[in-house]
């Protein structure tokens, strides 16, 4: 799929899918939507997410809902999703983010 430059959707719900099968993304730079709903995303999968959210600078929507996120996790995706200036859609839903986690996206959201 890294090789796909047009591909601008994509859904991979309800799959369990590795970092580094996660990370093969980066190369799509045409995605704007991007659904990763109910993933088991957790701990080393996330950081490959977080790899992809890096270098898709086009997104406009991204879906994790129903993932194991956490606090740490809504840190490290608040370190990349800065970056994401198209960005008008960030689903969490059920993902376990508290209070701290969403202080942390929040300062990055923002703008």
């Amino acid at each position: 799929l890294g090789e796909c430059k047009a591909l601008a959707h994509l859904e991979l719900n309800s799959n369990s899918l590795g970092g580094v099968a996660i990370e093969r993304l980066a190369g799509c730079k045409a995605l704007t939507h991007l659904r990763v709903y109910m993933a088991e995303m957790a701990g080393q999968r996330l950081e490959g997410l977080a790899t992809v959210l890096r270098e898709c600078e086009a997104l406009v929507k991204v879906e994790l809902s129903h993932n194991h996120i956490f606090d740490a996790g809504a840190g490290m995706l608040a370190q990349v999703l800065g970056g994401c200036k198209r960005l008008v859609h960030l689903g969490l839903a059920v993902c376990g983010i508290g209070a701290e986690g969403v202080g942390r996206l929040a300062d990055v959201l923002v703008n």
